[in-house]
Order: C-alpha cells, then structure tokens, then sequence
C-alpha cells in the first residue's frame, strides 16, 4: 500500500485557500491489477464573495487498474465530486480509460 498526504495553503489576493489531499492505492508489480482511491477537500475563505463560491468543496475517486495483457489496461473509476457553489448540485462522473504500452 502506498499512501500520499498532501496539505497545501496558499493566499492569492486576500483569498485564501486550504487544500488537503489524501490518495491510498495498492502498489502492484506490472503486469497486475491495481487499485485505489482519492479524496479531497478544498476550504474557501469567507472573504470570497458567496456569489463565486460559498462553503468546502470535497471529492471522492475510485478506480481498480485492470491488467487484460502485459501491454493492455483497462481502468474504470467513479467520481463524486460536492462543489462549493450554492448553485451546483453534486456531481457523479463515471469513466473508463485504456492505456497500451508497445
């Protein structure tokens, strides 16, 4: 297993922003299936106005590494993505990535 923790702060024009990122997946030697998963969370200053974005935004990702042949992967994973915004509604984004190596 590897685990990666990132934490970030940073201040653009008296907005300030704070980011922590978790990723936990499963380190397998090539040739075999992998797995993992993500998560985020982003905290907005108040001092940005409520019309741009108001409140945490926090997100969720998934995915499991297929390996169908020593030189093909096949990768689906989902998405859960709750935006900061008043005006946007949760988002569940689905995807499938394939990836050759010659």
């Amino acid at each position: 297993m590897v685990e990666v923790v990132i934490g970030k702060q940073g201040m653009d024009d008296r907005i300030l922003v704070e980011q922590a990122t978790l990723m936990r997946y499963h380190d397998a030697p090539l040739f075999e299936d992998r797995f993992g998963i993500g998560f985020y969370y982003t905290n907005f200053s108040n001092k940005l106005p409520e019309i741009i974005l108001s409140g945490d935004e926090i997100g969720l990702e998934i995915f499991y590494n297929i390996a169908a042949t020593h030189w093909l992967y096949v990768t689906p994973d989902i998405q859960v993505i709750e935006p900061a915004g008043k005006r946007a509604t949760t988002a569940f984004l689905t995807g499938l990535r394939l990836q050759m190596h010659f």
